[in-house]
């Protein structure tokens, strides 16, 4: 194979490649990820059903980390993980994370989110994960049959004794 065959086959490798990518970008920024509000519903939601209090919701703190003397230097925070199991039918009330940022991951079952920036409910199953940040109030039900387990990893503040 002569040098000019070998550079074409490279451009054109590579003319693929970068084609591939730009569809497979396209194709992902256009598409709503599971568990997730569709663009097409993101708006308000007042949230007047909301519960109020919790119905067949346990909440175990699994770990915790205080971050002040981490690498971070977050004086008066914990990244703390806990496990929440809802029943079915069990909700858990209306609550913000203006102040505390989380991540929950469900573990088992089907669970409805109910958020300020989406009209509709989000669906979350096993598997599906959830950000949970500023400008965010929802609360959360058990729609299945079976017991939800979620785990859920968050920074809270809190005044702890650096020297414990």
């Amino acid at each position: 194979m002569n040098v000019l065959t070998l550079r074409q086959t490279l451009l054109f490798k590579l003319i693929l490649l970068a084609g591939f990518l730009t569809l497979a970008a396209v194709s992902v920024s256009s598409t709503a990820f599971a568990g997730e509000c569709p663009a097409d519903k993101r708006g308000v939601n007042l949230l007047q059903d909301a519960a109020k209090k919790p119905i067949g919701v346990g909440v175990e703190e699994l770990s915790s980390i205080y971050l002040g003397r981490e690498a971070v230097k977050l004086e008066n925070h914990s990244f703390r993980l806990r496990r929440f199991t809802i029943q079915p039918g069990g909700k858990v009330p209306l609550h913000d994370h203006s102040k505390r940022p989380s991540i929950v991951y469900v573990v088992q079952g089907t669970v409805l989110e109910h958020s300020s920036n989406c009209i509709i409910p989000i669906a979350h199953k096993a598997g599906d994960s959830a950000m949970e940040s500023v400008g965010i109030a929802h609360w959360w039900e058990n729609i299945g049959d079976e017991e939800a387990i979620l785990l859920s990893a968050d920074i809270i503040a809190q005044k702890i004794d650096p020297n414990m």
